[in-house]
């Protein structure tokens, strides 16, 4: 089954015991037959790993540090182990662990507009796997792939919530809208706080385009995004239906 027919278990199946982003939550989410959302940045040594914040302080809060001024070496030590005592995973590490039985959406942590160094390792490691799809919210990554390997399944992120770590130009969806020329996404993937939008719903239609809801954490949420009808659900706390199947369609 499609990324899109099941539903998709943010940064795995995580909780107060299995660390997010971790090899466990991602080895239950594959046990329970869930998708997975993962998020990717690049090392100093072009190693790629799966962690989501820019700065490891939440996560590590004895360390201040951006994890892309990290190395493997470091990685690989016991200084900058996860809550529950887990390494922070790398990303070759989840491929061969996962290897197709799910599908994975891979988010690429970049806000650059010219150092797509990360892109470019990503391609390489994917490009012969149609399990995994990406998205960002840097238009600049998504049209990246499509430039470089269109062939891969990418969808834009976007929001209307103001978040610090974001320019303010990639965030809600009129300001998207201008890009989807140059990025054609297959997808596009809205904090389901801001749904239902009108003029997104009609592109959605207009362009072909799936249109996935972030993140569901309550019942409530997945009964609303059912009832708008999206494409697909990114979820954490609650352990939705397995085969997600939207009550409407857009």
């Amino acid at each position: 089954m499609g990324v899109f027919d099941i539903a998709i278990a943010h940064r795995g199946l995580h909780s107060k015991t299995v660390s997010e982003n971790s090899m466990k939550a991602f080895e239950l989410a594959v046990e329970k037959g869930y998708n997975i959302e993962l998020d990717v940045h690049r090392l100093t040594d072009d190693k790629i790993i799966v962690f989501h914040d820019d700065n490891v302080k939440r996560m590590i809060p004895t360390k201040d540090i951006k994890i892309t001024e990290l190395s493997s070496k470091d990685i690989d030590g016991e200084e900058y182990l996860l809550p529950d005592g887990q390494h922070i995973p790398y990303f070759e590490d989840i491929l061969k662990m996962v290897d197709g039985k799910v599908n994975i959406v891979c988010e690429i942590k970049n806000l650059s507009f010219t150092d797509f160094r990360l892109e470019k390792i990503v391609i390489e490691m994917i490009k012969d796997k149609p399990w995994i799809v990406m998205e960002a919210f840097n238009p600049f990554s998504v049209g990246y792939f499509k430039k470089h390997a269109p062939s891969i399944v990418r969808g834009q992120l976007s929001t209307n919530i103001v978040l610090k770590f974001i320019p303010h130009g990639f965030l809600n969806w009129n300001r998207i809208l201008s890009s989807l020329n140059f990025t054609k996404p297959n997808f596009v993937a809205y904090n389901i706080m801001d749904l239902p939008i009108k003029t997104l719903n009609y592109q959605c239609k207009k362009r072909n385009m799936k249109l996935v809801a972030w993140t569901i954490r309550t019942q409530e949420d997945y009964d609303k995004a059912k009832e708008i009808g999206v494409d697909a659900v990114i979820f954490e706390n609650i352990r939705p239906e397995l085969s997600y199947h939207p009550t409407n369609q857009l």
